[in-house]
């Protein structure tokens, strides 16, 4: 092993380079956080994925198109209607219980309409 006197020059050069190298690499992660995306690479960023869901009671494949961001929000754990707001609450619904549109129809002909939040509000019925 080799060991360099503290009066050498090449441990300043190697200093110089090191501390250069830190400065560029310092420039580089700044100017990626300052990066205002132009509208095509906005676009890219906002990359859609479409996912097949089988329905569960009529075997149909529903084809649910959601921003990747979002759906992994919602993997993640966040409620669909927050994390995925694009999304019609048909479809946010066939992403939950797997089930079709039809078969929800189906399910649900005596529920009159959703709300805002994605909850389904029952007709009123007097008995």
């Amino acid at each position: 092993m080799w060991y360099l006197d503290g009066d050498d020059p090449r441990i300043d050069e190697a200093i110089d380079r090191a501390v250069e190298a830190n400065y560029e690499r310092r420039i580089a992660v700044a100017e990626m956080r300052a990066f205002e995306p132009t509208e095509g690479e906005q676009e890219m960023i906002h990359e859609t994925i479409t996912i097949p869901v089988p329905c569960d009671w009529c075997e149909t494949v529903s084809h649910v198109t959601v921003d990747r961001h979002h759906h992994k929000a919602w993997l993640a754990g966040g409620l669909a209607q927050d994390a995925m707001p694009d999304l019609t609450v048909e479809n946010r619904e066939i992403l939950i219980s797997t089930t079709c549109a039809s078969c929800q129809e189906g399910m649900f002909a005596d529920w009159d309409e959703w709300d805002e939040g994605g909850m389904m509000l029952a007709e009123s019925t007097d008995h």
